[in-house]
């Protein structure tokens, strides 16, 4: 078995003697976790003080990208929101967000223009799929977008998420996929913090233990069964409960819808299958050559069990 780091100064690969499997192990705790947005502020001036520079925070208009956005707005450290905005309003449904948001706050921020048919045309996402193990024509564009900047990039991504297939229960870590973004910057030999969500353990341990979460694993099949069905419900309680002011957004998903339906609409009848997919996804996916790799994650229950007493024994007092 061997061991390596990723950049994140918490999360360790373990590659097990089967090739095909990689477990992300989350240390424990150093010190007793505080309340999830207090973490993520904590989180937002570590990054502030390790990167000593700009700090540019992708905001795409969802609800990962605006909690972490609130966190370093919180941390009162300097930072600029940046902004993807592509061709013939595209995602203009999304980044209408983004900058309400911005301008609400007072936010600075950078707008970047990106023309979808002309990245896609000159087939740059399948140099990406090649050389970083990206299989997301989505990803593939941010990473193009991203790329020009000067300063310390920081993504979101997701909270680990807890997921409940057939009783169990599993914590969904990063896939490869979502590495394509270390290994995209870490070639430009560009500063980039891929995972702020996941950033100590502190702050995964902070929001493993709300409610939310103590519910899913300690409740009844029913109550699992009315939440697993919708894993952006338990997301979005996650936030509100971990103290985050953040309002989820049904109509925002990735922000390719409008171009699927472009490029569908264009090209009716001459694909069996969704254009977007077939004709830039697929390709990708035979290139990216990730084979059947799976990521598993592990955090210390036990730790967690006593975090959840101890909460128990001060709300008695």
């Amino acid at each position: 078995m061997t061991t390596t780091s990723t950049h994140q100064n918490f999360l360790k690969l373990v590659r097990t003697s089967d090739e095909n499997l990689i477990e992300l192990n989350v240390p424990t705790p150093s010190r007793k976790p505080k309340e999830m947005l207090e973490e993520a502020i904590l989180c937002a001036k570590q990054i502030s003080e390790r990167y000593g520079r700009r700090i540019l925070l992708p905001l795409s208009g969802g609800i990962d990208s605006e909690a972490m956005v609130e966190a370093f707005r919180l941390a009162g450290v300097d930072f600029t929101a940046v902004i993807l905005q592509y061709n013939n309003g595209f995602n203009e449904f999304d980044i209408a967000e983004a900058r309400n948001y911005c301008e609400k706050h007072a936010i600075r921020s950078k707008i970047i223009s990106v023309n979808l048919d002309d990245f896609f045309a000159s087939q740059e996402h399948l140099a990406i799929a090649e050389k970083y193990q990206c299989r997301s024509p989505q990803i593939a564009v941010h990473l193009h977008g991203l790329s020009e900047l000067e300063g310390c990039i920081v993504l979101p991504h997701n909270p680990v998420a807890l997921y409940n297939r057939r009783d169990s229960f599993y914590w969904e870590f990063p896939q490869n996929l979502y590495f394509s973004y270390d290994r995209f910057f870490s070639a430009k030999k560009m500063e980039c913090v891929s995972f702020f969500f996941l950033y100590s353990p502190e702050l995964i341990y902070s929001y493993a233990s709300l409610p939310i979460y103590r519910e899913l694993l300690t409740r009844d099949r029913k109550f699992w069964n009315t939440f697993s069905r919708d894993p952006y419900l338990i997301k979005c309680e996650l936030y509100r409960q971990g103290g985050f002011g953040v309002w989820p957004r049904r109509g925002k998903a990735t922000g390719f819808e409008k171009y699927r339906q472009h490029l569908n609409q264009r090209y009716m009848g001459q694909y069996a299958d969704d254009y977007f997919d077939e004709q830039y996804r697929r390709p990708m996916e035979k290139l990216a050559n990730e084979g059947t790799v799976r990521h598993i994650g592990k955090i210390d229950l036990k730790y967690l069990y006593s975090m959840w007493q101890e909460a128990e024994a001060e709300s008695a007092k």
